[in-house]
């Protein structure tokens, strides 16, 4: 249900400086206040405000900037504890976090070395005989592209 409410526009009879200075109240802004403009202030109040700024800027630390991609990080310490030992025999590894634990499962048949890097025991398949009479066929193109 609705209200009966007027919708005539209601006219202000503030000022226009009045209604600025109203709005800056409601948004919680300081009152502008003549003293603090530019072109009213002499050369001994824009010494001052100088002076002011310069003892306070001594006084914070300076922004640090850094690439928000790259930050900054601590510097690499080396750190013998936590390591990885590996049994070779069963192909498994353990993470050890102090030297106690380290005789334990080096007495267990773990090592410190890492396992051997094994090659690749198979070879692609060959291809069928009519994909590899194309592939030639492709390969002479390109050698004879290249001589040109």
């Amino acid at each position: 249900m609705p209200l009966n409410e007027s919708t005539a526009i209601r006219t202000s009879n503030l000022t226009p400086e009045q209604r600025r200075e109203a709005e800056r109240a409601i948004y919680g802004l300081p009152q502008q206040k003549e003293s603090f403009m530019a072109n009213n202030m002499t050369i001994e109040d824009i010494e001052r405000m100088r002076e002011l700024v310069r003892a306070f800027d001594g006084q914070g630390s300076k922004i640090k900037e850094f690439d928000l991609n790259n930050p900054p990080q601590a510097p690499y310490r080396y750190q013998e504890f936590p390591r990885v030992v590996y049994h070779h025999a069963e192909r498994t590894m353990t993470k050890v976090h102090s030297t106690d634990e380290l005789d334990q499962h080096l007495a267990t048949g773990y090592s410190v070395e890492p396992y051997a890097a094994v090659a690749a025991d198979h070879a692609p398949p060959p291809l069928e005989p009519a994909i590899a009479r194309e592939a030639a066929a492709i390969d002479a193109q390109l050698v004879k592209r290249a001589r040109k």
